[in-house]
């Protein structure tokens, strides 16, 4: 795998026969009505030059694989393999402790690298809402797709957003304090930092943990220490407001 990831070949007639293969999915994507709304819908919604304009379905477009060539795959190659680019997921009956040497070993040589930063324009909300009809004539089957707009994922408070929405719209529920705990494995193997975060005063705390790949991740026990140095520090009252 590692010989793979860092020393591809890029065989002159396997990227022509993949290339052929790759033609011959989009059109059979043309005429099936699922596949085809997951290729329009993402240029509707985006817009055809915005990064998430591409079909839903990875087949991309006939215009972009005919025009690709070797030179395209080898530069793509060196601009976005890198270590700190990557993730790799193991699958099979190992350990992390047992895997994680060899991997070490097999990716010795593979160097950090500066990668380029994605271009993601921030998309508007349409003014009204929109029905889009793709026509075809004697189709046996019919298919109803809706999207919209929705926050980034990597919003740091959104999870936070919707969970204390669905607590607070209404009445507060029986709870002194609620605390949302995430977890970042880092590169550096020992690295065990955290950082606290207010989101509402005495009612909702954010822990961040940054945790190195070798730190067991013993959370329970993390988490007590850290709620005793708060009580310590007199900045959070974990006394129960409710009477028992």
């Amino acid at each position: 795998m590692a010989d793979v990831v860092l020393n591809p070949s890029f065989p002159e007639a396997d990227f022509q026969r993949l290339r052929k293969l790759q033609l011959a999915a989009i059109q059979r994507e043309k005429v099936s009505p699922n596949d085809m709304a997951l290729r329009v819908l993402p240029a509707l919604i985006y817009g055809k030059d915005h990064a998430y304009g591409m079909p839903l379905t990875g087949s991309g477009t006939e215009a972009s694989v005919e025009k690709i060539a070797l030179a395209d795959l080898r530069k793509f190659h060196s601009t976005w393999f890198k270590p700190n680019n990557a993730t790799i997921v193991i699958a099979g009956d190992t350990t992390l402790a047992e895997i994680t040497p060899k991997l070490e070993k097999a990716f010795a040589g593979w160097a950090k690298g500066e990668v380029p930063k994605k271009n993601l324009a921030t998309v508007q909300l349409p003014p009204k809402s929109a029905v889009y009809l793709v026509d075809k004539p004697g189709a046996i089957q019919s298919v109803i797709v809706a999207g919209n707009i929705a926050p980034p994922t990597n919003n740091p408070d959104e999870i936070e957003a919707k969970i204390i929405y669905s607590i607070l719209q209404k009445q507060p529920k029986r709870a002194d304090i609620y605390w949302f705990i995430h977890v970042d494995v880092m590169d550096e193997p020992y690295r065990l930092q955290y950082k606290v975060q207010e989101i509402i005063k005495n009612d909702v705390i954010r822990i961040d943990f940054r945790l190195g790949f070798r730190v067991a991740p013993r959370i329970n026990l993390m988490f007590r220490k850290v709620v005793e140095d708060l009580v310590r520090n007199q900045e959070v009252d974990i006394t129960s407001r409710y009477v028992s």
